[in-house]
């Protein structure tokens, strides 16, 4: 997984490294995925923090989210149901059957039925029913369930993140063709680890988390919609999430969250 790295420290813009790892790195470190009945311990939190250049150590979830990578757990479940399809498409459905064989196939088919059911049982579809269009739907029902169940039990970000439904970010991923700092400062305001006063507050780097407009916390949502002091910033750009460059623009006129 340290592959990555160089290519980042070289420049190379955020969907280039994206696509580094997703297409080249994962496949490697998640070779044999479907197959693999244990929880790995991979993480790749390091990884997108450097990928998206946020300065601080937001949510691990919160990262997944924002660069449009699903956490491993859901990479595996895709896999599984990615290779049950091939079976499917392929008539090798009858590798099902208990057709006396060897050992070893003997072993590899019980391992697929015990996928098929697992896999099905968590998607509600059946092997047949697989389609790229379908598999991709599900991993995304998975994922914003996931999300919200953390979201109920208190595992909240601190920024306008939790405003922003998965689906959102789904259809209007965040342009990770512009700079690192602009992606970057854009990820500090959406999951609120940022250089705003009430995060820094929160990690006692400041003696009060009230904005310099002096009306109430400054927070990702106070700094981007309501400030009186950048006012003039927000009706030149008129930021809005749905208008990713938009944010951009207003980030880079005020410089507040600019390293």
């Amino acid at each position: 997984m340290n592959m990555l790295k160089p290519f980042i420290y070289a420049g190379l813009s955020p969907d280039i490294s994206k696509k580094i790892l997703t297409q080249v790195i994962m496949p490697k470190a998640l070779y044999g995925a479907s197959l693999w009945d244990y929880k790995t311990t991979i993480s790749l939190h390091t990884y997108i923090k450097l990928l998206l250049g946020a300065h601080y150590n937001p949510p691990t979830e919160s990262l997944h989210l924002l660069a449009n990578i699903p956490p491993v757990n859901l990479v595996y479940t895709k896999e599984r149901l990615q290779l049950i399809r091939g079976l499917v498409k392929t008539d090798n459905v009858s590798m099902l059957s208990d057709t006396p064989r060897s050992a070893i196939t003997l072993k590899f088919m019980s391992d697929i039925k015990k996928l098929v059911h697992r896999t099905t049982k968590l998607t509600d579809l059946r092997p047949v029913d697989l389609t790229r269009h379908k598999i991709t739907n599900c991993i995304q029902k998975e994922w914003t369930r996931q999300w919200n169940a953390q979201l109920a039990n208190g595992m909240c970000p601190y920024g306008i993140l939790p405003v922003l439904e998965p689906e959102h970010l789904f259809h209007q991923p965040l342009p990770l063709n512009n700079r690192r700092k602009d992606v970057g400062a854009l990820c500090d305001l959406l999951t609120g680890h940022s250089r705003l006063l009430s995060f820094q507050y929160r990690i006692n780097l400041t003696y009060t988390p009230v904005c310099t407009c002096l009306i109430e916390e400054e927070t990702a949502y106070h700094y981007m919609y309501l400030c009186a002091d950048y006012d003039a910033a927000r009706a030149h750009t008129n930021p809005s999430t749905d208008n990713w460059e938009s944010v951009i623009s207003f980030l880079n006129l005020t410089r507040r969250l600019m390293f």
